[in-house]
């Protein structure tokens, strides 16, 4: 059964593969691309569509959906992957570090060209000189979005490598390289359905994303949005709310963990106590921390309702290692330690049979004792040199070359002027993201937000 073969159809694109074999290996192998980045199962870049055949693993919160990276083929199969915008590599700089709540920095980086996303895709984004770690892209929540400029929500980690040195080591103008975009709990265009976004924390940011491309698509749609903080002072989305709350057909519904006496538009608890009921038309998002993601992804599965998760796990490797050789390596380091013995040899080791003990042997008597060593006779004493004549000079040697100054560097080319190069484009594009901006106003008692009367009370 090993060895039959299977037809695989990728979009269209046909190839075979073996009996067994993980689907997104044999799409690769054939030269057939299908989008993927932690090969893990946990991001969720590789889905695909099953069309017609079977898989075994993969599986998801849809019955149609399954993980390319975790499905072995089993069976002729067809599968269908939705088009998303091709992973490349962008270059860009900080321009500006934002604090939006205690924990919680905005970063924003003007890119030397577009930036073309789904919203709610994420990004791999490496600060120079410091690790990769994956942030959800954002636009703004006040002023107007440019497509050379990308905003990341970043919760500042007290030990973190990268989120704690924001605003000391990484500060604006700091070198960025981007690679992607990935994930696929992206907006789907087109559609009518009413739609129900769950965040927690940061993961404000891809929901955010996505709330203002549908509102901007069709701003009469059905939406609910239900955002979770920890405290109040964590709500830091309250200009994104107050935006949406204009729209007649949009419902929020702001959660915070611990009891507060501010309004009671703002609930206590978690994120998915205060869910509305769903039915098999709704289509929900969420993204945040992976226990709330998993039971919002349980709860959308029992009503029959279309779900797209976005779980942020903390990064644990600073290296990345999707390598096929690295990948091999673990592969077998991992299935060497796993491994059954082979036939003949025993599991566990017998245990070496105990050595006789030795008896206490004869003691020693004591050492005798050294006695003084004589002292030596002083040698003769070196009578002096000729001493130097009052008066006289000593002779001046050769004059030695004077040594270059420790330190001193080459001289440096000087720099081409200002506004000439690629740089000059991205301040240009910095400057133009800084016009029409409008700061929501400081309220003293209460947050402006707070007194909306279309966030849902119920």
């Amino acid at each position: 059964m090993m060895g039959k073969n299977c037809r695989i159809q990728v979009n269209g694109v046909e190839f075979s593969a073996n009996y067994g074999d993980l689907l997104l290996d044999a799409a690769l192998m054939n030269g057939v691309d299908i989008p993927f980045d932690c090969r893990s199962g946990y991001c969720g870049t590789c889905s695909v569509r099953v069309v017609e055949g079977r898989v075994f693993g993969g599986e998801t919160g849809d019955a149609e959906t399954v993980r390319a990276c975790q499905c072995r083929v089993i069976s002729d199969l067809e599968v269908a992957v939705e088009d998303v915008p091709e992973v490349v590599i962008l270059q860009g700089e900080i321009t500006r570090l934002v604090p939006l709540a205690p924990d919680v920095t905005e970063v924003v980086i003007a890119l030397a060209e577009p930036a073309h996303y789904r919203p709610g895709q994420y990004y791999k984004v490496q600060f120079r000189g410091f690790p990769t770690r994956c942030f959800s892209a954002t636009v703004p929540m006040t002023g107007r979005h440019h497509e050379r400029v990308i905003h990341f929500h970043v919760r500042r980690i007290p030990d973190g490598r990268v989120s704690s040195l924001l605003g000391r080591a990484i500060r604006a103008g700091h070198r960025v390289k981007l690679t992607g975009p990935l994930g696929s709990a992206y907006l789907r265009p087109e559609l009518s359905n009413r739609l129900v976004l769950v965040a927690g924390g940061t993961g404000f940011a891809p929901i955010w994303s996505i709330a203002d491309a549908a509102m901007r698509e069709w701003s009469e749609r059905e939406m609910v949005v239900v955002v979770g903080a920890r405290e109040l002072e964590s709500l830091y989305m309250i200009p994104a709310l107050c935006r949406l709350a204009r729209c007649p057909n949009v419902s929020i519904i702001p959660v915070v963990q611990e009891a507060q006496a501010v309004s009671p538009a703002v609930r206590v608890g978690f994120p998915t106590d205060h869910i509305p009921p769903l039915s098999p038309q709704d289509i929900v998002y969420t993204c945040g921390v992976p226990p709330m993601v998993e039971k919002v992804e349980k709860i959308a599965s029992a009503a029959g309702a279309k779900c797209y998760c976005d779980p942020f796990e903390a990064s644990t490797e600073d290296e990345e290692e999707s390598g096929l050789l690295s990948r091999a390596v673990r592969w077998f380091t991992s299935a060497s330690e796993s491994s059954p013995p082979a036939p003949g040899r025993p599991a566990v080791q017998a245990p070496r049979a105990a050595e006789p003990q030795l008896g206490p042997g004869p003691q020693r008597g004591p050492a005798p004792q050294r006695g003084p060593e004589p002292q030596r006779a002083p040698g003769p004493q070196r009578a002096p040199g000729p001493q130097r004549a009052k008066g006289t000079q000593p002779v001046p040697g050769p004059k030695r070359l004077p040594l270059p100054q420790r330190g001193s560097a080459p001289q440096v080319v000087p720099a081409p002027q200002r506004g000439q190069g690629p740089r000059r484009e991205v301040k240009e594009v910095a400057r133009m993201t800084d016009l029409g901006g409008c700061p929501p106003p400081r309220a003293k008692n209460k947050p402006a937000w707070l007194r909306e009367a279309q966030f849902s009370q119920n």
